[in-house]
């Protein structure tokens, strides 16, 4: 797959494909800019922020996009709580966690 073609996959996946699955069976999140949060944050174990320009996607490798739509891929086929875990992990990081009981292993919302 080309770097492009990565990116389409990826932008489909976040701006479609989850915030769908995520209203039809009523998830945590629902906004394409929340997942795409969470799965970057996830990628860099930090504030994606810290690590790319924005657009962050373009600014992505073709191994950081392939490891984003294997996360995107883990979401859908997972469900709810496992996006809990990843949102809770990423608002630690940004000092928002707030609600969240964040351990090591799991992240439960309150």
């Amino acid at each position: 797959m080309t770097k492009e073609a990565l990116i389409q996959e990826y932008l489909r996946l976040t701006k479609t494909v989850l915030p769908q699955k995520a209203r039809e069976s009523r998830w945590i999140l629902t906004q394409d800019h929340c997942f795409q949060r969470v799965i970057l944050d996830s990628l860099f174990q930090d504030c994606w922020y810290y690590y790319l320009d924005k657009p962050a996607y373009q600014h992505l490798t073709e191994i950081q996009l392939i490891n984003a739509i294997f996360a995107a891929n883990q979401i859908l086929a997972s469900g709810n709580e496992y996006l809990k875990s990843l949102n809770c992990q990423s608002l630690k990081w940004r000092g928002k966690a707030s609600g969240c009981v964040v351990s090591m292993i799991s992240c439960q919302q309150k």
